[in-house]
């Protein structure tokens, strides 16, 4: 979901993991936005988490889950686990 800019995913997977394969590119131009990730799903992101654009992107988790990051990510922007 695109919300004025930033990114939502909620994840309320039950009996799993949700995972995302490929690279996370936080934007595609000069502004930074964050990925909000939300939910009582585990969420597992196995590529790089990178700005994709010139703006510093973020990452905000905030659930029961777990988030897990198995890659060397590049994101520049601030990391806020909750």
């Amino acid at each position: 979901m695109n919300s004025g800019g930033n990114r939502l995913l909620v994840n309320n997977v039950s009996g799993g993991d949700l995972t995302i394969a490929g690279n996370v590119s936080l934007s595609n131009d000069a502004t930074g936005r964050t990925l909000i990730i939300l939910g009582a799903g585990n969420t597992t992101i196995d590529g790089i988490v990178q700005n994709g654009g010139a703006g510093a992107g973020g990452l905000t988790y905030s659930g029961a889950g777990t988030l897990t990051l198995n890659a060397a990510n590049t994101a520049t922007g601030a990391l806020t686990v909750n």
